[in-house]
Formats: structure tokens, sequence, C-alpha cells
């Protein structure tokens, strides 16, 4: 993906739940490139509250190795989300999966 892909990003179907969107990466890549950076804005103070304020880093690889297993380990595994119906990032990415794949299907069926 070049950077002209990335700032017009497809359109991904969006779906309501419990009164709120979910967003999938290219829609958050959009969102930030029209100016809307709240979705980013609330990761990042997540990540500072919960991590970073609370580790003094000797090196840059450091934060970097602690950074990433936060969010790997915990942020996309066991953290709920108000923006994707207050469920895990793994969760949502494994029901959009599954409507793909049933979708392909029912679409082969035919």
């Amino acid at each position: 993906m070049n950077v002209t892909d990335m700032a017009n990003p497809t359109p991904q179907p969006k779906t309501r739940r419990s009164n709120s969107l979910e967003y999938s990466k290219l829609d958050l890549i959009r969102l930030c490139l029209e100016g809307n950076k709240r979705p980013m804005e609330s990761f990042f103070y997540t990540l500072k509250t919960e991590i970073v304020h609370h580790r003094q880093y000797a090196t840059r690889a450091e934060a970097t190795r602690d950074i990433f297993a936060y969010i790997e380990g915990v942020y996309n595994r066991t953290r709920r989300h108000s923006a994707i119906g207050y469920i895990s990032s793994i969760e949502m990415e494994l029901k959009a999966a599954l409507r793909i794949s049933q979708k392909r299907d029912s679409n082969f069926a035919n």
C-alpha cells in the first residue's frame, strides 16, 4: 500500500453496535487524515496512562518491546473498546472474519 492508497482508502462497511461504530484500520487512517483524531487520541491516552508513565526506559528498544507487548498482550486481546461495542479488538476482527467467510460461503452456494 502506498501513500496515495492510504490517503484515499476504500470505504469499509460499518455496522452499528451499542450506539457506536466499528472502525476498520482503514477507517482510522481516513478519520485521522480528515482531522478526526479522537480514536487515536483515546488510544495514546490509554497507552500513556496504563504503561508509559509508570516506567523509566533505559533505551528506545526497551520502550518499543514494552509498548509492543502491551498492545499485543493487553490492549488488543483483553481491553474492551467503546467504539466497537465494548468488545476487544481481537473479538471484533474474529467476528468480521466470520462474517466475510459466511458471506463468501453463501455466494459459492448460490
